[in-house]
C-alpha cells in the first residue's frame, strides 16, 4: 500500500519538530545545571546561568515560533557558521542555513524538563503588539508578563546527515540593553544531547 507524499512530509516535519523540541529541552537543563558546559569555554562564551551554583531554578519565556529574523544577529553563511563553530558538520551547518525564513513552532515536551526548569510560550503577534512602534516596549513587557523571565528566542535546528549533531541559535534578552546571542552546537551521546560546544556573537 503506497504512502500519499503529502503523509510522508507531513510525518517528516512532525519528526523534525520532536527532535528540535528534544535539542531544546536539552540545552535549558543545561542552563539549569544538569550537566556542564564543556570545560574548555572561555567565561565569555557562557551565559550568566553557568556561573550560578547548580542545580538551579530557571523560567524562560520562549518565542512559540522559531524566530524569522534570527539571521541578522547569527551567521550569514554555513561558512560563516563552521568559523565559530569548528566542529561542527557541514551537513549539520547546512541544513541550518537552508532552513532560513522557517516559521515552525516551538515546542519543547515538558516530560524532558526537570521541576526546576518552567517554560511559558509567547507569539511573535502578541510580542509585535508590545514591542512595534513604542519606546517603552520592555516596560509594557515586564506588566505583560510579571512573572519574569529571560525572553529566547531559538532560529531552527540543523542536525548533520547522521542525527549525531545539532546546531541553533539561541538569543536572549531582558532589556533594551539587556540581551547577547549565542551559537549552540550539541552531540547525540546516550543519554540524549549534550552541549559540545557555546559561543557568543553579540552582546548588549
Amino acid at each position: 500500500m503506497s504512502v500519499p507524499l503529502v503523509g510522508i512530509c507531513l510525518a517528516g516535519c512532525g519528526a523534525r519538530e520532536r527532535r528540535q523540541g528534544e535539542v531544546f529541552a536539552a540545552y535549558l537543563c543545561t542552563l539549569a545545571g544538569v550537566q556542564p558546559f564543556p570545560a574548555a569555554l572561555p567565561d565569555w562564551d557562557l551565559p550568566n546561568e553557568a556561573f550560578e551554583p547548580a542545580p538551579r531554578s530557571i523560567h524562560r519565556l520562549v518565542e512559540s515560533r522559531v524566530a524569522a529574523g534570527w539571521q541578522r544577529w547569527g551567521w550569514k553563511s554555513a561558512d560563516e557558521l563552521r568559523k565559530t563553530l569548528p566542529d561542527v558538520q557541514p551537513t549539520a551547518a547546512f541544513d541550518l542555513m537552508s532552513r532560513v525564513g522557517s516559521t515552525e513552532p516551538v515546542h519543547i515536551p515538558p516530560a524532558l524538563l526537570p521541576p526546576a526548569v518552567s517554560v511559558d510560550y509567547v507569539s511573535p503577534a502578541v510580542l509585535k503588539s508590545i514591542f512595534d512602534g513604542t519606546a517603552d516596549g520592555w516596560s509594557r513587557f515586564h506588566e505583560r508578563f510579571p512573572r519574569g523571565g529571560l525572553l529566547t528566542a531559538f532560529s531552527p535546528v540543523g542536525f548533520s546527515a547522521d542525527g549525531s549533531q545539532a546546531v541553533f541559535y539561541a538569543d536572549v534578552s531582558c532589556g533594551s540593553l539587556c540581551g547577547s546571542g549565542y551559537g549552540v552546537l550539541m552531540h547525540r551521546v546516550k543519554a540524549g544531547w549534550q552541549v559540545a560546544d557555546h559561543r557568543q556573537l553579540w552582546v548588549s
